[in-house]
């Protein structure tokens, strides 16, 4: 841990601006002069105001990283400014310290127990303030960066997920056509036998596997944006078999489970009782939960595979318990296992799909006021139970869970009594979190907790055998893993440089032996309140990314995919079946022309990903350079758009040997040409019999235009100035060619360019993108 008050050559590297709120003016800039010339890791940056209001207006025009602030202030003080402040979602990160003259026992405990992150009383050493300054910037900038960390992981894990899921079944679609066609070009129609049957099973495999996602995806959106809770209260019925519904979901993976070599045994309950419930998309969430329970049981040495499915009764409750004997799942992901595109240890278990199965599930429980418990060990396997709850009418209203967010505690002491005490005191207080305790008795047992468990909040005694707190809290913030988790000192070291050691090592709060219970109950849900407001910040940020994700998937791959599985399907009755040459062909161009609309679906999906999750942008960043002769490379795309596309349509491009030099991405920018092109020939009113590629320069910027003679449809020129003034994209219910539109629209962004576009019977249309010419150093 870097010792305060040294400087660092990295210093000039990050710049901090610190708010001094204080309306004693000579306090004021004193506190501001000796924080300039403090030797500090940081650069830093003082702005001064001379109450609350002021300084909510200086919180508005620059970007803060800590704020120090009196409380008792003219026009707005110091308790109302901080509750503005924690109200701005923008704001709630930046940490606040109070500086005040109200000392007494009082003040101080209402000044700690309010959402500033530190309350310090006046008079105060300047060096000491100094210090603690810097100490909150380091816990601000670690956690930060933890959280970028955080989001950058998930978007990688997922855009690796989409490329896989989604690639894989496309490669046996396209791939297994291409041999299909081979095969039957070499073989006379009559002679054909049924060795072409692998090739159909391929083509069928991709397609099934893509049906599946493009389903999942769909029906996730559904029931995020609302649109299956009035269709599940419009299918909600009495369920009086429960055994018979789980058994029916049972055979139907059988199948797979006997693929897999695993085992389902199962037990039903007597005398379950009826419920109210949607039965299909009960069988949906269990099915999911069983595929799930099949494909983590892996092969651990010496154990069956086995998945046990029991009916339960409980209480005012019915439920269904899937148990695997598989890998487990960590306790560290129990929380996350249920969100979108998470999965655990994708590397080792490479067949598992895309991670919507359990969102699914859980989504259709949640539906039926139901819930999903897991309980797992790792090597020794999961239990994934439903419970769902009993009630007579489908009028009366379920009984809810008592709405207390699960946190979890380590508590570090050497005392046995105070150790079990504390961890009684916090078991039997009814507050806002349903808290569950790990123990440790020194800072070494501590640690090893840590490895096998994420705590919420961390209470450690600081006099300890082994290893004492002030170790254990080091050890604890030099894992990038344990960073972010709150850290509190309760303690019988009670002097005032005791408590400045604590502070000045970065624990959230001192608490000193004895204590008041109720203060430290207020205190520990005050920091549980910051935690998970933090995680929080990740969580919206992830669950933002993947809203935008899923309004990227459009209900037009589902055309491509019936079309490629009716014809392999009707290929697979038999050649001798099909009624002529001419019949052979037309299913052949079909499923060729499917395959090839899928895959551009498909490309533009995994594309507006990148984009979505800046994967696109990193891409830019190292392949952008100079282009010397853009204009050659338009007549070369010219050339082969004319051979390869569309070769009803004409499309020519004056030969260009010099033009002037842009900065970019080549593959983009002809991607975003050649993608204009292709709308401007598809959407037209009628296929234009020529289009042309143009560049020019005028007023320092170079513009690249594709034009074609005849005017686009008016729905297409619509979308096409919707994608240009909205930021969103839902492409759900969008035409195929949204996506394209969207992704040309980023792309020129990325270039610091501009798209135009305009349509008219009498010229045509013309699409522009204007691009900065570069000038070389």
């Amino acid at each position: 841990m870097p010792s305060p008050g040294l400087c660092y050559n990295w210093r000039m590297t990050r710049v901090v601006t610190i708010l001094i709120v204080e309306d004693d003016l000579d306090m004021l800039n004193g506190i501001a002069d000796a924080l300039e010339i403090f030797s500090s890791r940081y650069n830093l940056r003082v702005l001064k105001a001379a109450n609350g209001r002021i300084g909510l207006q200086l919180l508005a025009e620059h970007v803060v990283d800590l704020i120090v602030s009196d409380i008792m202030m003219p026009q707005m003080d110091g308790f109302e400014f901080l509750r503005y402040v924690r109200q701005n979602p923008d704001w709630t990160h930046i940490p606040f310290i109070f500086l005040t003259a109200r000392g007494k026992e009082l003040d101080v405990r209402k000044g700690r127990l309010s959402d500033a992150d530190l309350y310090l009383t006046k008079p105060f050493v300047m060096g000491e303030l100094a210090e603690l300054i810097q100490t909150q910037l380091d816990r601000s900038f670690e956690k930060r960066k933890r959280r970028e960390q955080t989001l950058e992981s998930l978007k990688k894990n997922m855009m690796q997920i989409l490329n896989h899921e989604f690639r894989t079944p496309l490669t046996y679609v396209t791939a297994y056509y291409d041999m299909l066609d081979r095969y039957l070009n070499n073989l006379e129609t009559s002679q054909a036998d049924r060795n072409y049957a692998e090739y159909l099973h391929g083509i069928q495999t991709g397609c099934v596997r893509l049906t599946n996602l493009v389903g999942a995806l769909i029906q996730v959106i559904e029931l995020r944006s609302g649109v299956m809770t009035p269709q599940f209260e419009q299918r909600r019925r009495r369920i009086d078999d429960l055994n018979g519904l789980v058994q029916a979901v049972i055979d139907k993976q059988r199948p797979f489970a006997q693929e897999q070599g695993v085992s389902i045994v199962f037990e039903p309950a007597v005398g379950v009782p009826s419920f109210w419930g949607d039965a299909v998309g009960l069988q949906t969430a269990f099915t999911a939960l069983l595929n799930n329970a099949i494909k983590f049981t892996g092969p651990v040495m010496d154990r069956e595979r086995l998945v046990q499915v029991k009916v339960l009764v409980q209480g005012h409750e019915v439920g269904v318990a899937f148990s695997d004997n598989g890998l487990g799942v960590p306790p560290t992901m129990h929380k996350r296992i249920f969100d979108l595109f998470e999965q655990y240890n994708r590397s080792l278990m490479e067949q598992q799909g895309a991670g919507m199965g359990l969102t699914i599930a859980r989504d259709l429980v949640q539906l039926h006021h139901g819930r999903i418990l897991l309980q797992s060990e790792e090597n020794k396997g999961s239990v994934f139970t439903v419970l769902l709850p009993l009630y007579a009418t489908i009028a009366e209203t379920p009984p809810m869970g008592n709405g207390r967010v699960p946190a979890t505690l380590l508590l570090v002491e050497d005392e046995e009594n105070l150790l079990y005490g504390l961890a009684d005191l916090l078991l039997l207080f009814e507050g806002r979190y349903n808290l569950h305790i790990l123990t440790a008795m020194n800072g070494r047992e501590g640690l090893e907790v840590l490895q096998e468990y994420q705590p919420d909040l961390i209470i450690s005694d600081i006099m300890m055998p082994q290893m004492d707190g002030y170790q254990f809290l080091q050890a604890v913030r030099q894992n990038s893993q344990w960073v972010h988790i709150p850290f509190i000192f309760l303690t019988a070291k009670g002097e005032k440089r005791d408590e400045f050691e604590g502070r000045r090592l970065g624990v959230e709060e001192y608490i000193i032996k004895p204590y008041e219970p109720e203060d430290v109950l207020k205190l520990v849900e005050k920091r549980l309140d910051k935690h998970f407001q933090a995680q929080h910040l990740v969580q919206a940020d992830f669950e933002l990314l993947k809203r935008g994700i899923l309004n990227l998937v459009t209900r037009e791959m589902m055309q491509p995919l019936t079309a490629v599985n009716v014809h392999t399907l009707k290929l697979a009755q038999g050649l001798d079946e099909i009624e002529s040459p001419e019949a052979l062909s037309a299913s052949l161009i079909e499923i060729k022309r499917s395959s090839e609309r899928l895959n551009d679906l498909i490309k533009d999906l995994i594309t507006l990903a990148e984009l979505q999750t800046g994967e696109a942008t990193v891409s830019y960043t190292w392949e952008a350079q100079a282009i010397p002769g853009f204009g050659m490379l338009l007549y070369e795309l010219s050339q082969s758009y004319d051979r390869q596309y569309q070769p009803e349509t004409a499309v020519t491009c004056a030969f260009m040997p010099e033009t002037p030099t842009i900065f970019g991405n080549s593959r983009m920018l002809l991607d975003c040409v050649e993608r204009l092109l292709k709308f401007s020939i598809s959407q037209a009113e009628t296929c234009p019999p020529t289009a042309s590629l143009s560049l020019r320069q005028q007023d320092e910027a170079v513009h690249v235009s594709v034009t074609a003679v005849t005017p686009l449809q008016a729905a297409a020129l619509v979308q096409f100035q919707r994608v240009l003034v909205s930021d969103e994209i839902n492409l759900i219910d969008a035409p195929d060619y949204a996506a394209s539109l969207h992704i040309v629209k980023q792309y020129v962004a990325l270039h610091h360019g501009r798209l135009t576009g305009q349509s008219s019977p009498e010229s045509g249309c013309c699409f522009t993108i204007t691009l900065p010419i570069h000038v070389l150093a």
